[in-house]
């Protein structure tokens, strides 16, 4: 049998009826975020000149498919094309079939890379999202590409944003 015994307390001490009252009057709000943030991915593709020598393109849409391939089914992704420009290819969406079209539809088509367009088009396309948590996954042959001349220039933009490359 358990024993239980009183601590002096506010029931004990006739100041229970009081202190709830206050609580009622005072309508504390508690609210827990017990949701996580939906995960969404934006694959960027270089499309720059660098890509159009044999086999960049076939190893770049390859790995572009690994990643598609490897999504949670709760997460989204875009595929974002980048040369001097960015060319969206398919915007954010759970729906891989569109994905692996944008994929085969990928090409590069001559430029610099330009990191900072596509991450300029990532905020573009979040402005209209509620809380998520963003992955960029890069895929390029880093050639001629400026990332560590534009790090600098992007560490504003992708503070809350996980980036992966892959050569």
């Amino acid at each position: 049998q358990a024993r239980f015994s009183r601590s002096r307390s506010a029931e004990s001490t006739g100041s229970g009826p009081a202190v709830l009252l206050v609580m009622g009057l005072a309508r504390p709000l508690l609210t827990f975020r017990t949701q996580k943030p939906e995960p969404v991915r934006f694959i960027l593709i270089d499309a720059s000149l660098s890509m159009k020598t044999r086999g960049r393109a076939e190893a770049a849409r390859e790995q572009a498919r690994a990643i598609v391939n490897k999504l949670a089914s709760n997460e989204r992704a875009a595929l974002i094309a980048l040369s001097s420009e960015a060319l969206i290819l398919a915007e954010l969406t759970a729906d891989r079939e569109k994905l692996f079209e944008a994929i085969s539809r990928y090409q590069p088509n001559g430029g610099t890379v330009d990191y900072g367009a596509g991450f300029r088009e990532i905020w573009r396309q979040l402005q209209s999202e509620p809380q998520v948590a963003v992955q960029a996954d890069i895929v390029s042959d880093f050639q001629e590409s400026g990332l560590v001349e534009q790090s600098e220039a992007l560490a504003s933009e992708t503070a809350s944003l996980r980036v992966a490359t892959y050569p």
